[in-house]
This record gives C-alpha cells, sequence and structure tokens, in this order.
C-alpha cells in the first residue's frame, strides 16, 4: 500500500538537545539545503562508509525527501537509488511520543530498514540506532558511493520496547476490521486505557489504518476526541499498539437502541459533536467514517461524547495512505457512482464526507432511526439519490429549528451542505450550554442488546428462511430503530 506525501517543510522551534558535531567539516548533504535556516536537528544518518560525496546527513525539517532528483532535499548520485525514493518524516514531539517514519516510494532496488526492505504499506518506523540502506543492502558493484547509514534520534522509544513493558493487557473490548481493542492499565500509576492492536495478519489495510490512526490522533488534543496516549510501532511493521484514552460508556447505537432521547437531550450530544467535528475540521483533517458506532458517550453525570476510530482519516499536509473508501449507509452520497458512466469520487474525500455522516448521526439522536431505509435490507449502501428519500415525515414532532438544521446537512449537493463549524451557529445549536442536560433516566448499559439477531448469527439471512415479524425487526434494526429486549 502505497502513502501520498505533501507535507510541507516545516521547522522544529522546540529541540532541546544538540547532536555531536560530526568529525567532517562538510555537514550538508548533497541537496541544497538553502531552505533551512536554523541549524538545530532532531536526528542524523551515519554513513557505514563515508566518501567525497557520503556525509554525515543532518535532519532538520520535518520531512526529508531523498533520491536521485534535483528536486529532492538530500540527492544521491547514484543509478541504483530512483528518482525520488524515499521520505523520513518527524511528528515533532521532543518526548517519549516522538514517532519518525520513512517511506519507500515503490522503487524498484527498494529501501531496507535493519536489513528488512521496507514493503506491503511501504512505510517503517525508525528507531535510534536503526540502519537504512537506499537502494542496496549490499554495497553496488561499480559504485563509488555507498549509501547505507545508520539513523540516530535522541527521543522516542526504543526499537526493543513494546506495550507489555509499561502496560498491562486486560480483557477485550472490542474490535472490528481495523484493530482489536482491550482495556489496560498503566504499570507505574496504575491508570487505566485502551490499547488498540492491529496485526498485519487481518489485512494491511488494518496495519495501515493504525497508523493512520496515530497520526491523526498525534495532532488532536479536544474534550470531545479521543485522547492519544502513546503508540508503538513494532519493528517487523507487522503490529502496531495504540494506547488511548479509556471510555467506560456506550457507543451511540447502543444507547440509542437502548433509550428514546428527549430533543434537548439529543441538542447536548449534538452539541459536543459537532464542537468535537469542528475542532477536527480546524485541525485540517477529515476523520472519514463517522457513523454512531465510532462515537462513544462517558458514564460521568453529565455525560460526554468521545469521536474515535480515525483509521480512515486524511490528514491535510501530511503523508496518507492510500484512500480506503467506506460502503454504509453514513457515507457521502458523493463517494459512491450516481450513474453508469460516473465513477467513484475516491482519492478525493473532503471534510464535506464528515458533514453528512454529522447529519446522519444528528437525525438518529432526533428520531432514534436513520433517515432513509434502503432499497434492500442486506445492502446497507450509502444514500443513492435515484432510488433513496429521507425520510423527514419522521421529524414532524421535532422543533423547526431542529428540522431545519437536517434539511442543510442532509443535503446531496456537497457544495450546498453546510459545515460543521456552521452548524454550531445555527438557530437550534447556537448558545446552547453543555453539560446542564439531564441523563438521569437513560440507560448507560454497555452490554450488547439481547435483540432478534444474537452472537453468532448471520446478520444477513435469506429472506426465505426468516419469518415476517423477525423480518420487521431486522428493518428495525438496519433503519437505527430501537429492538425491544425480551
Amino acid at each position: 500500500m502505497d502513502f501520498c506525501l505533501d507535507v510541507p517543510m516545516t521547522l522544529p522551534t522546540f529541540i532541546t538537545r544538540s547532536f555531536p558535531e560530526p568529525k567532517s567539516t562538510n555537514t550538508a548533504p548533497v541537496a541544497s539545503t538553502s531552505k533551512v535556516e536554523i541549524a538545530e536537528v532532531w536526528g542524523y544518518l551515519e554513513p557505514l562508509v563515508p566518501g567525497p560525496k557520503v556525509h554525515r546527513i543532518n535532519l532538520i525539517n520535518h520531512r526529508v525527501d531523498i533520491g536521485r532528483g534535483e528536486e529532492n532535499y538530500v540527492k544521491f548520485d547514484s543509478r541504483a537509488v530512483s528518482k525520488a525514493h524515499a521520505t523520513i518524516q518527524w511528528n515533532g514531539r521532543s518526548d517519549w511520543m516522538s514517532v519518525v517514519t520513512i517511506t519507500d516510494h515503490n522503487t524498484t532496488n527498494g529501501t531496507f530498514v535493519d536489513g528488512a526492505k521496507v514493503e506491503g504499506i511501504n512505510v517503517r518506523r525508525l528507531f535510534d540506532g536503526c540502519s537504512v540502506f537506499f537502494g542496496c543492502l549490499v554495497p553496488v558493484v561499480g559504485e563509488e558511493e555507498d549509501y547505507r547509514y545508520t539513523f540516530h534520534h535522541a527521543f522516542g522509544r526504543s526499537k526493543n520496547e513494546s506495550v507489555f513493558r509499561y502496560y498491562i493487557v486486560g480483557d477485550r473490548l472490542g474490535g472490528g476490521l481495523h484493530g482489536h481493542v482491550h482495556r489496560c492499565m498503566e504499570r507505574s500509576t496504575g491508570q487505566m486505557f485502551a490499547v488498540k492492536t492491529a496485526w498485519a495478519e487481518d489485512g494491511m489495510d488494518t496495519v495501515a489504518c493504525a497508523g493512520q490512526e496515530a497520526m491523526a490522533l498525534m495532532s488532536l488534543e479536544h474534550i470531545n476526541v479521543v485522547l492519544l496516549q502513546e503508540v508503538f510501532f513494532h519493528m517487523t511493521g507487522n503490529t502496531v499498539d495504540i494506547v488511548l484514552e479509556y471510555v467506560d460508556g456506550p457507543n451511540l447505537d447502543t444507547l440509542l437502541r437502548r433509550n428514546r432521547l428527549s430533543e434537548n437531550q439529543a441538542k447536548e450530544l449534538s452539541f459536543q459533536l459537532c464542537r468535537g467535528v469542528a475542532y477536527i475540521h480546524e485541525a485540517l483533517i477529515s476523520h472519514g467514517d463517522l457513523k454512531l458506532d465510532n462515537v462513544l458517550v462517558t458514564l460521568d453525570y453529565r455525560p460526554r461524547i468521545k469521536i474515535i476510530d480515525f483509521g480512515l482519516a486524511r490528514v491535510q499536509n501530511s503523508y496518507n495512505m492510500f484512500p480506503i473508501i467506506t460502503d454504509h449507509i453514513f457515507t457521502a452520497p458523493e463517494s459512491q457512482p450516481q450513474g453508469r458512466t460516473e465513477k467513484p469520487i475516491y482519492g478525493r474525500m473532503s471534510r464535506k464526507w464528515d458533514d453528512w455522516g454529522l447529519g446522519c448521526i444528528i437525525f438518529n439522536l432526533l428520531a432514534s432511526r436513520h433517515p432513509f431505509i434502503p432499497e434492500f435490507i442486506q445492502e446497507a449502501y450509502p444514500f443513492d439519490p435515484r432510488k433513496d428519500k429521507i425520510e423527514w415525515d419522521v421529524l414532524q414532532y421535532n422543533s423547526e429549528a431542529a428540522q431545519d438544521l437536517m434539511r442543510k446537512l442532509l443535503v446531496v449537493d456537497p457544495a450546498v451542505r453546510i459545515g460543521s463549524s456552521e452548524t454550531l451557529k445555527h438557530a437550534w445549536l447556537a448558545g446552547h450550554r453543555p453539560y446542564h442536560v439531564s441523563f438521569d433516566e437513560i440507560d448507560f448499559s454497555s452490554e450488547p442488546v439481547e435483540a432478534v439477531i444474537g452472537e453468532g448469527m448471520d446478520p444477513n439471512p435469506p429472506r426465505a428462511l426468516v419469518s415476517e415479524p423477525v423480518q420487521r425487526d431486522v428493518r428495525r434494526l438496519r433503519s437505527g430503530r430501537v429492538v425491544p429486549v425480551n
């Protein structure tokens, strides 16, 4: 899986530790460094075999492009190195959360970290002491230069450390396509966290999504967004452990299956959700998978919304994995083909996608059901304006302001659809005071609902094998309505 790299060359301004001066007086890489105005470095590549054109490479910018082309910050003059060969990137942290990654741009001769070729998702984490070879695993015959280096970095975890050294991992909380989540306790403090683990055995997309989630959460810190504690990238590239804030309550899907909210309660949760999404968008990040399952509610006296699962997020001005497009009833209609000759807008996900998902979630909070019911219950596809329609009549008992917000969010044309920041200025939410609404009568149990579809049963049984009453309950379940519990 490839990654797209478009990070501007920004400079760290808070480095407190400098590296020793190199033996050679020529510390600059072969390529011009005229863009750099300060001399602080956050890491460096020390050549195994120094030569006339092979010196220590000081890493100053957050992003360092390496290759044979003139546009690279570090230029290697070797036929074994591709024009755009690799990119080293640092997340800017100067503590144990510091993360450095190297991405290989599908090169012919490859990039090697500690003797292993960077392939699969094309990205590896670099730790202090890692060997990094460009274009060769052994010296190339006939080449004067030897582009094999040792990477050095002053911050972050060591490459031999794992999550188990710092945390006691306990019971499983849940999981899905993008990883498995367990409760864990920090050994030094006894504080509870959640660890989300992704294994390559579940598919390389799983590991890529975990890396994408970690990179997105590193730049987010908000009361309505799950907080990242730290992340462990295993050297093999086959496992990623993300330690997250532990949220003790249910997701919105479970909450709405057990309860019917008043409009005031729906407004409270909607306000927090819109505020969180607006913050994410202000950070130039698109969540990419907003739905009921990806919004948790705390068990506080005044509950708090927590947005989770950033595995499909897109981070503007950063590197992103090749887009994986969601395909469910919360996905924006513009992501799918709207005609036989049209193609899905893959690779062009925008924050407008989140705004559609936001509208669907708020509709569920108001009506305890989804805005539309798919034509075929077994195929919970995104809204298709040619076949589906929003069932506005179910909102008839809600205020006009709430209905108006829904009509401005659930708009097929993304150019007309209002954004998350605009929702906070809308008459329904403007001036709302959060954490002043009572939820005393609400059941916040997070255990699975014993509904029609039991654990281990096929969620898509053939219609001929299902009685009509059960079919009605399946339709209600898939449409977001509350299913009665016997």
